[in-house]
C-alpha cells in the first residue's frame, strides 16, 4: 500500500493497475462491499466484475451498482456482482 494516509485499498489497487484503455474484462475482488467512493470508481472505469467477500455487516453500495435505474444515461453496462 502506498504511504498516503487514509487511502482505501481498492484505490491503491487502481493506482497499481496503471492506465488501461478498457477495464471491462477486469475483476475487482473486495473484502467488504464497495463504499461510495469505490462504487464510483467501479462505474467510472467500467469494471466488468466485482467479487464481494462480505456484505452482511457492511452492505456498502452494491445495490446502487447493480440497479439499472441508476445507470440511465450511462453508456457503461452494469457490472456483474458476485458475493461469497
Amino acid at each position: 500500500m502506498s504511504d498516503a494516509k487514509g487511502l482505501v485499498i481498492d484505490i491503491d489497487a487502481f493506482r497499481k493497475a496503471g492506465r488501461k484503455t478498457n477495464y471491462r474484462d477486469k475483476i475487482l475482488v473486495t473484502t467488504l462491499a464497495p463504499c461510495w467512493y469505490c462504487s464510483g470508481l467501479i462505474r467510472q472505469f467500467n469494471i466488468g466484475t466485482v467479487v464481494i467477500g462480505e456484505s452482511v455487516n457492511f452492505e456498502g453500495h452494491k445495490d446502487w451498482l447493480i440497479n439499472p435505474s441508476f445507470w440511465q444515461g450511462c453508456q457503461n453496462p452494469v457490472p456483474r456482482m458476485v458475493t461469497t
